[in-house]
């Protein structure tokens, strides 16, 4: 759950109808899920209610950092994982394409949860920032313009300050889930 509350959008781009319906069977108990079998559907598709896609690297004859500099040319902040049947090289490919997470098949449906809780969190995590930082702004500026006296019988500086800290509070249990999960997956 982000910290809108709403429900996470996921559009899979794969190829193979058959395993697209697969990953969006295996998502849909926990996410909003569409799926698009072409870079064009996928880019028809998407609007600001996707949060994250997850790609399949094989599906045209466009690569795979094309379709994604698309996909961020429409929308810079969204989340894209792709899905792959290649191993890992070095080379422009790893280095140049801007994915926020790499799978490669076979995917079981554990690894495909998992990488989208991650992008999810992540998600979860830039809205906290971006909040953290806006409210900063206003809470500074207010303080740089008012005296103590008049911030002091100001609501509209008490709930700045109560947001602050709450989504300051919300932040930080973020970080110890993050970090308790990286903990718990190096145990693993």
């Amino acid at each position: 759950m982000s910290v809108s509350n709403k429900q996470q959008h996921i559009l899979i781009v794969e190829d193979n109808p058959e395993l697209a319906d697969l990953f969006a069977m295996w998502l849909s108990t926990t996410y909003h899920v569409e799926t698009a079998n072409k870079p064009e559907g996928a880019l028809r598709k998407l609007d600001n209610s996707v949060d994250i896609i997850l790609l399949d690297s094989q599906i045209s004859n466009c690569s795979t950092s094309q379709v994604i500099q698309e996909i961020r040319d429409d929308r810079s902040n969204i989340r894209v994982a792709v899905i792959t049947a290649t191993e890992p090289e070095f080379g422009d490919y790893i280095v140049e394409t801007e994915f926020d997470d790499y799978i490669v098949k076979p995917v079981s449906c554990k690894d495909l949860i998992e990488v989208t809780s991650d992008l999810v969190t992540r998600e979860q995590y830039t809205e906290l920032i971006d909040n953290l930082h806006h409210l900063s702004k206003k809470k500074a500026l207010l303080e740089e313009r008012n005296s103590q006296a008049e911030l002091d019988n100001s609501e509209e500086y008490r709930r700045t300050v109560n947001r602050l800290k709450s989504i300051q509070n919300h932040a930080d249990r973020a970080v110890r889930d993050i970090n308790a999960k990286k903990a718990f997956s190096e145990l693993s």
